[in-house]
């Protein structure tokens, strides 16, 4: 396949996926929902009722401030986030979030993981 082409079809595959979780977040989450995302443009504008923690800390002061070995050029990319001992974890068990969404994660990752 031609680079290109290639890379023009992960961005429609992306496209989808901001649709459809803008989608989701109007049509199921309450209004004042709390809702821990990655990609807060289109459905933080969007959505207006609704409260964002922006896990790639870029509107996010305490996510921002994790240490650099869980940055990358985009923000915080923490894959080990589900788990107990993580700090961005605990940031959102703290936090309780009314709804986790998450773009990539480990294929074992249970559906609901901080209860």
């Amino acid at each position: 396949m031609i680079p290109g082409r290639t890379h023009a079809i992960r961005r429609q595959a992306l496209r989808r996926k901001w649709i459809a979780s803008n989608r989701y977040i109007h049509d199921v989450l309450s209004p004042g929902s709390l809702i821990a995302y990655s990609e807060m443009g289109y459905a933080g504008y969007n959505n207006l009722d609704k409260k964002f923690i922006d896990v790639r800390g870029l509107t996010d002061l305490e996510i921002a401030r994790l240490p650099a070995s869980y940055k990358g050029t985009w923000g915080v990319d923490d894959e080990q986030w589900m788990f107990p001992g993580d700090p961005l974890y605990q940031i959102l068990k703290r936090r309780q979030p009314t709804a986790i969404i998450a773009f990539s994660h480990p294929p074992q990752m249970p559906p609901s993981v901080l209860d």
